[in-house]
């Protein structure tokens, strides 16, 4: 491979992003995944980067890294955010949407500033009816207009590799589109 770059996925807990490492992954996947010590309602959380790989054509890799989405992981944040190709922001449908930790993420990595695609991914979305979803979607989509912040707001499976493949596709997009503009 000639050409490295690096996707990271952030969101907080529960939200996919050690699964939708595992799932793109072409390479056995580094995870720092550990046993909760306190009711998050999973067993398991990741406690640093999950890592993995994926080829993207014959001259290029894409580092896949999975960061915990809190502030106080901005450690974490700034060793990805150096040379990012794309970033992607998970978050876990719910009746009310988690917009505070979309904009930490957003005032840190500061995608338009740093030239960052960026996309916002909701996860578990098979839990909501095509309405709710569409409402869901228009919160974090409004936010994003407010920050003149060109992006994404798109429904994915984590365990699908086809549907989670749609994030880094649409980055892909995103940077010929700047290439040829």
């Amino acid at each position: 491979m000639s050409e490295y770059r690096k996707l990271a996925f952030v969101g907080t807990v529960g939200t996919g992003k050690s699964t939708i490492v595992r799932t793109l992954s072409e390479i056995e996947v580094i995870d720092t995944d550990r046993a909760s010590t306190v009711d998050i309602g999973k067993e398991f959380t990741t406690i640093g980067i999950d890592y993995g790989r994926i080829a993207l054509g014959d001259n290029m890799a894409l580092g896949l890294y999975g960061v915990p989405g809190q502030s106080r992981f901005s450690m974490l944040w700034d060793h990805v955010n150096r040379s990012l190709w794309g970033l992607a922001f998970l978050v876990k449908y719910s009746e009310s949407p988690d917009s505070d930790s979309l904009l930490e993420v957003i005032d840190f990595f500061q995608p338009v500033a740093n030239d960052i695609p960026f996309v916002v991914a909701v996860t578990h979305a098979d839990q909501a009816d095509d309405d709710s979803l569409e409402s869901f979607c228009t919160v974090f989509q409004e936010i994003l207009t407010s920050r003149s912040l060109p992006a994404a707001v798109m429904a994915i499976d984590c365990t699908s590799r086809d549907s989670a493949m749609s994030i880094p596709l649409y980055i892909n997009a995103m940077h010929r589109a700047r290439e040829n503009a």
